[in-house]
């Protein structure tokens, strides 16, 4: 994952309700993908992150625990401030 990667993601073109079930679901496959992770699997698979670099899963999950909150936040502050314009 890295910025040339999000970039060509074209978020501003995707239809919101789209986006929910899109994360929806990915959440759901997540969840049942870590739940079949033995001990050992925590430390063997790993992804390649430009910020942090190379993350074993051990260390990803909390890295990513809070970040649909940075997405929720960096929104609200987007309304907020369309508010305000308004």
């Amino acid at each position: 994952m890295d910025e040339r990667w999000t970039e060509n993601l074209h978020y501003s073109s995707i239809y919101i309700v789209d986006a929910i079930q899109a994360i929806k679901i990915i959440r759901k496959l997540t969840h049942a993908h870590f739940s079949t992770l033995i001990d050992d699997d925590w430390k063997k698979y790993s992804i390649s992150y430009d910020k942090y670099g190379e993350l074993n899963f051990e260390l990803f999950v909390p890295v990513y625990y809070n970040h649909p909150h940075a997405h929720k936040d960096y929104i609200d502050g987007i309304l907020e401030s369309w508010k305000k314009s308004g």
